[in-house]
């Protein structure tokens, strides 16, 4: 969720910055304001990649003898064919 603050105020920045320049369009200040929304924006897209959960690929599996599957170790059931341990 946090990423979705960095998208929506490089967005902003964005607005800002077009704002800025139809004040002013010789202004340094339209120009800072478009890239700090670059930027701010990126930091957003980039930290939407990492957002997702981690899946832990070390947890001790097993294999249920009715349909083979793996799953983890500690379902006192399957949970793809209901197989009671």
């Amino acid at each position: 969720m946090k990423y979705l603050k960095f998208l929506l105020s490089g967005i902003m920045l964005g607005i800002v910055s077009v704002f800025l320049l139809a004040v002013d369009p010789t202004g340094a200040a339209s120009l800072i304001a478009m890239v700090c929304a670059l930027v701010v924006f990126v930091i957003g897209l980039l930290m939407g990649k990492d957002d997702e959960p981690e899946k832990d690929e070390n947890l001790p599996q097993r294999t249920c003898p009715n349909c083979h599957k793996k799953h983890d170790f500690d379902y006192p059931k399957c949970p793809f064919c209901g197989h009671d341990y």
